[in-house]
Protein backbone atom coordinates (compact mmCIF):
# COMPACT_ATOMS: atom_id res chain seq x y z
CA UNK A 1 0.00 0.00 0.00
CA UNK A 2 1.13 3.54 -0.55
CA UNK A 3 1.14 5.21 2.25
CA UNK A 4 2.83 8.35 1.25
CA UNK A 5 1.06 11.29 2.42
CA UNK A 6 0.54 15.12 1.40
CA UNK A 7 2.21 17.47 3.51
CA UNK A 8 0.64 20.69 1.55
CA UNK A 9 -2.02 23.10 3.17
CA UNK A 10 -4.98 24.27 2.55
CA UNK A 11 -4.30 27.38 0.59
CA UNK A 12 -2.39 25.36 -2.05
CA UNK A 13 -5.37 22.81 -1.80
CA UNK A 14 -7.93 25.83 -3.38
CA UNK A 15 -5.12 27.35 -5.20
CA UNK A 16 -4.98 23.29 -7.29
CA UNK A 17 -8.52 23.40 -7.53
CA UNK A 18 -8.93 26.46 -8.80
CA UNK A 19 -5.95 26.23 -11.45
CA UNK A 20 -7.79 23.11 -13.08
CA UNK A 21 -11.48 23.76 -13.01
CA UNK A 22 -12.37 25.38 -16.41
CA UNK A 23 -15.68 26.01 -18.19
CA UNK A 24 -18.98 26.95 -16.66
CA UNK A 25 -19.72 24.24 -14.41
CA UNK A 26 -17.15 21.60 -12.45
CA UNK A 27 -17.77 18.06 -11.61
CA UNK A 28 -16.80 16.14 -8.81
CA UNK A 29 -14.95 13.91 -11.13
CA UNK A 30 -12.79 16.91 -11.90
CA UNK A 31 -12.23 18.12 -8.46
CA UNK A 32 -10.81 14.66 -7.97
CA UNK A 33 -8.74 14.48 -10.74
CA UNK A 34 -7.23 18.02 -9.71
CA UNK A 35 -6.27 16.67 -6.72
CA UNK A 36 -5.63 12.88 -7.22
CA UNK A 37 -1.57 13.40 -6.36
CA UNK A 38 -2.31 14.46 -2.99
CA UNK A 39 -3.09 11.07 -1.95
CA UNK A 40 -6.45 10.86 0.25
CA UNK A 41 -6.83 13.67 2.93
CA UNK A 42 -7.63 16.07 0.14
CA UNK A 43 -10.56 14.19 -1.33
CA UNK A 44 -11.60 13.73 2.68
CA UNK A 45 -11.71 17.20 3.36
CA UNK A 46 -13.74 18.10 0.44
CA UNK A 47 -16.89 17.01 0.34
CA UNK A 48 -17.07 17.24 4.27
CA UNK A 49 -16.29 21.00 3.49
CA UNK A 50 -19.00 21.47 1.28
CA UNK A 51 -21.15 20.42 4.46
CA UNK A 52 -19.89 22.14 6.65
CA UNK A 53 -20.09 25.53 4.66
CA UNK A 54 -23.76 27.45 4.00
CA UNK A 55 -23.84 25.01 0.85
CA UNK A 56 -24.86 21.85 3.27
CA UNK A 57 -28.43 23.84 4.54
CA UNK A 58 -29.06 22.91 0.47
CA UNK A 59 -31.88 19.77 0.38
CA UNK A 60 -29.61 16.50 -0.61
CA UNK A 61 -26.05 18.16 -0.13
CA UNK A 62 -25.15 16.32 3.00
CA UNK A 63 -26.35 13.43 1.80
CA UNK A 64 -24.24 13.69 -1.49
CA UNK A 65 -21.31 14.46 0.46
CA UNK A 66 -22.14 11.66 2.20
CA UNK A 67 -22.06 9.12 0.14
CA UNK A 68 -19.22 10.86 -1.98
CA UNK A 69 -17.14 10.61 1.13
CA UNK A 70 -18.50 7.14 1.89
CA UNK A 71 -16.99 6.19 -1.65
CA UNK A 72 -13.46 7.51 -1.03
CA UNK A 73 -12.84 6.64 2.70
CA UNK A 74 -14.20 2.86 1.84
CA UNK A 75 -11.16 2.85 -0.38
CA UNK A 76 -8.81 3.71 1.97
CA UNK A 77 -10.36 1.41 4.70
CA UNK A 78 -9.24 -1.50 2.12
CA UNK A 79 -5.73 0.15 1.06
CA UNK A 80 -6.60 0.94 -2.18
CA UNK A 81 -3.86 3.29 -3.41
CA UNK A 82 -5.67 5.42 -5.92
CA UNK A 83 -9.22 6.91 -5.14
CA UNK A 84 -11.62 6.17 -7.91
CA UNK A 85 -15.60 7.67 -7.79
CA UNK A 86 -18.10 5.84 -9.47
CA UNK A 87 -19.40 7.63 -12.51
CA UNK A 88 -23.17 8.71 -11.21
CA UNK A 89 -21.06 10.32 -8.05
CA UNK A 90 -18.25 11.75 -10.65
CA UNK A 91 -20.44 13.73 -13.02
CA UNK A 92 -22.36 15.55 -10.28
CA UNK A 93 -21.47 19.21 -11.08
CA UNK A 94 -22.44 22.54 -9.36
CA UNK A 95 -21.92 26.25 -11.28
CA UNK A 96 -18.62 27.42 -11.67
CA UNK A 97 -19.85 30.60 -9.89
CA UNK A 98 -21.40 28.66 -6.64
CA UNK A 99 -17.78 26.65 -7.02
CA UNK A 100 -16.04 30.40 -6.94
CA UNK A 101 -18.16 31.19 -4.09
CA UNK A 102 -17.39 28.53 -1.71
CA UNK A 103 -13.69 29.33 -2.74
CA UNK A 104 -14.22 32.91 -1.66
CA UNK A 105 -16.07 31.80 1.56
CA UNK A 106 -13.15 29.11 2.19
CA UNK A 107 -10.11 30.90 1.39
CA UNK A 108 -9.64 33.66 4.59
CA UNK A 109 -10.28 30.26 6.77
CA UNK A 110 -7.98 28.21 4.97
CA UNK A 111 -5.15 30.82 5.41
CA UNK A 112 -6.18 31.62 9.62
CA UNK A 113 -6.40 27.35 9.44
CA UNK A 114 -2.80 26.92 7.81
CA UNK A 115 -0.91 29.03 10.30
CA UNK A 116 -1.38 26.03 12.76
CA UNK A 117 -0.55 23.12 10.94
CA UNK A 118 2.15 20.88 11.10
CA UNK A 119 3.29 17.69 11.69
CA UNK A 120 3.20 16.48 15.27
CA UNK A 121 2.00 13.49 16.94
CA UNK A 122 2.98 11.56 13.82
CA UNK A 123 2.16 7.96 15.10
CA UNK A 124 -1.21 8.74 14.90
CA UNK A 125 -1.11 9.55 11.30
CA UNK A 126 0.72 6.85 9.87
CA UNK A 127 0.30 3.14 8.70
CA UNK A 128 -2.05 1.95 9.91
CA UNK A 129 -3.82 4.92 11.19
CA UNK A 130 -4.89 6.14 8.27
CA UNK A 131 -7.57 3.12 7.77
CA UNK A 132 -9.02 3.62 11.33
CA UNK A 133 -8.85 7.53 10.14
CA UNK A 134 -10.79 6.73 6.78
CA UNK A 135 -13.23 4.62 9.21
CA UNK A 136 -14.00 6.80 11.53
CA UNK A 137 -14.60 9.55 8.60
CA UNK A 138 -16.98 7.22 6.80
CA UNK A 139 -19.05 6.30 9.81
CA UNK A 140 -19.17 9.97 10.71
CA UNK A 141 -20.18 11.01 7.36
CA UNK A 142 -23.03 8.31 7.27
CA UNK A 143 -24.45 10.50 10.05
CA UNK A 144 -24.93 13.10 7.85
CA UNK A 145 -27.60 11.88 6.23
CA UNK A 146 -30.07 11.58 8.51
CA UNK A 147 -29.05 15.14 10.70
CA UNK A 148 -29.74 16.39 7.46
CA UNK A 149 -33.25 17.03 8.86
CA UNK A 150 -32.07 18.73 11.70
CA UNK A 151 -30.56 22.67 9.74
CA UNK A 152 -27.23 22.69 10.39
CA UNK A 153 -26.48 20.11 12.26
CA UNK A 154 -24.85 17.94 10.02
CA UNK A 155 -21.86 20.49 9.96
CA UNK A 156 -20.88 18.92 13.09
CA UNK A 157 -19.76 15.55 12.17
CA UNK A 158 -18.61 17.70 8.72
CA UNK A 159 -16.47 19.77 10.69
CA UNK A 160 -14.55 16.86 12.29
CA UNK A 161 -14.18 14.57 9.06
CA UNK A 162 -12.46 17.80 7.79
CA UNK A 163 -10.25 17.61 11.19
CA UNK A 164 -9.52 13.98 10.20
CA UNK A 165 -8.33 15.00 6.44
CA UNK A 166 -6.46 17.85 7.76
CA UNK A 167 -4.74 15.54 10.57
CA UNK A 168 -3.98 12.96 7.36
CA UNK A 169 -2.89 15.47 5.01
CA UNK A 170 -0.41 17.25 6.96
CA UNK A 171 0.28 14.56 9.41
CA UNK A 172 -1.05 16.26 12.33
CA UNK A 173 -1.84 13.85 14.78
CA UNK A 174 -3.31 16.63 17.39
CA UNK A 175 -5.96 17.32 14.65
CA UNK A 176 -7.19 13.81 14.89
CA UNK A 177 -7.54 14.16 18.67
CA UNK A 178 -9.51 17.08 18.03
CA UNK A 179 -11.79 15.88 15.73
CA UNK A 180 -13.10 12.95 18.60
CA UNK A 181 -13.46 15.68 20.78
CA UNK A 182 -15.18 17.77 18.44
CA UNK A 183 -17.85 14.14 17.21
CA UNK A 184 -18.25 13.41 20.85
CA UNK A 185 -19.12 16.83 21.95
CA UNK A 186 -21.18 17.75 18.95
CA UNK A 187 -23.01 14.53 19.13
CA UNK A 188 -23.69 15.06 22.75
CA UNK A 189 -24.86 18.61 21.68
CA UNK A 190 -27.05 17.26 19.16
CA UNK A 191 -28.59 14.59 21.18
CA UNK A 192 -29.41 17.10 24.33
CA UNK A 193 -30.32 19.47 22.21
CA UNK A 194 -32.88 17.25 20.38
Amino acid sequence: MNTRQDTGNLVELLDTLDRNMTGSQVAVDDMIAAIRHRGFGPLIILPALIAMMPTGALPGVPTTMALINACICLQLVFGRDHPWVPGRLGRLRISRERFDKAQTIARPWARRIDRFLHPRLTGLTTYPAPRFIALASLLLGLTMIPLELLPFAAAVPASAIVLLGLGLSVRDGLLILLAALLAGGGFAMIAWLS
